[in-house]
């Protein structure tokens, strides 16, 4: 049988965040899955989320763990990268306003892509 072994990395999902602090706490908030900080350009971080081969659910698992975070660090939106695309995730405080409606190609909420 050919293909992709079980369990074997298929892609990064890289989430920009803006300091060492901020990506502890992303990571700390992707528990569930495999999540690495990486230090780029000084001061800058970003932390990438090892996805395997069915990973749908655990793109879910870290928009939502994204979200999360965004709100618990009080920041207003990060961008990350996934499949060759850039995406903004905005915070969700509960509020319904300054939301764009999901469109057909991007269900998640609060993903807006570029």
């Amino acid at each position: 049988m050919t293909g992709v072994p079980q369990g074997a990395v298929t892609e990064r999902l890289v989430v920009e965040v803006p300091d060492g602090e901020a990506a502890l706490s992303l990571v700390d908030e992707l528990q569930d899955l495999h999540a690495e900080l990486v230090t780029i350009e000084g001061a800058r971080c970003e932390v990438q989320v090892e996805l395997e081969e069915g990973r749908e659910w655990q793109v879910v698992a870290a928009l939502d763990a994204v979200e999360r975070w965004l709100v618990d660090s009080d920041i207003e939106a990060t961008r990350l990268r996934l499949d060759g695309r850039s995406y903004t995730v905005s915070r969700d405080d509960g509020s319904a306003g300054g939301r764009l409606p999901p469109s057909p190609a991007t269900e998640h909420r609060g993903l807006q892509r570029f």
